[in-house]
């Protein structure tokens, strides 16, 4: 399979080397058990704003939820931060960039950067891949092959790589 288009989008080496060894785009999505490099491709390709963004920014926010167990008692900034972002892909006019911007800014904790995801697709698709990898290290309950069937479960085909 041809890497070119994943170089061109700042896909990492370990994910570039797995993808050469694939058919074809289907069955890499079929066979992928990184839901964080999923996620990443999916942020990295969609259209910031677009629903499929939204879509992927709503399947972070469940994502990360399942991390809030590990955030400190009291700390209210990461949960604040979903909570935007979700509110964010159901009335995007009605959340700012700058208030995204802030939230994200305010959380300490990883899971904020679901709100920095709704923020700038680009930057943010690292910061995607790194939450969804955060919350399958810390919670043992939540393996980076399930988040990638949760994934296809949410986009059943690979996104189009050229954008």
């Amino acid at each position: 399979m041809n890497t070119t288009d994943l170089e061109r989008l700042g896909a990492c080496s370990d994910s570039l080397e797995w993808v050469a060894q694939q058919r074809n785009a289907t069955q890499a999505w079929r066979d992928c058990e990184r839901g964080d490099w999923m996620i990443w491709l999916i942020v990295r390709t969609a259209k910031p704003g677009s629903p499929r963004h939204r879509r992927a920014v709503a399947l972070l926010c469940r994502s990360m939820r399942r991390a809030l167990r590990f955030v400190p008692r009291g700390e209210r900034r990461p949960l604040k931060a979903i909570r935007l972002a979700e509110q964010w892909t159901r009335s995007p006019r009605k959340v700012s960039t700058e208030g995204l911007r802030v939230a994200a800014d305010a959380a300490a904790d990883a899971v904020a950067y679901v709100a920095y995801v709704a923020y700038a697709a680009d930057a943010a698709a690292d910061a995607a891949a790194c939450a969804v990898d955060a919350v399958a290290r810390a919670d043992p309950t939540c393996s980076l092959r399930d988040c990638a069937r949760l994934v296809r479960k949410e986009f059943p085909r690979p996104p189009r790589l050229r954008r």
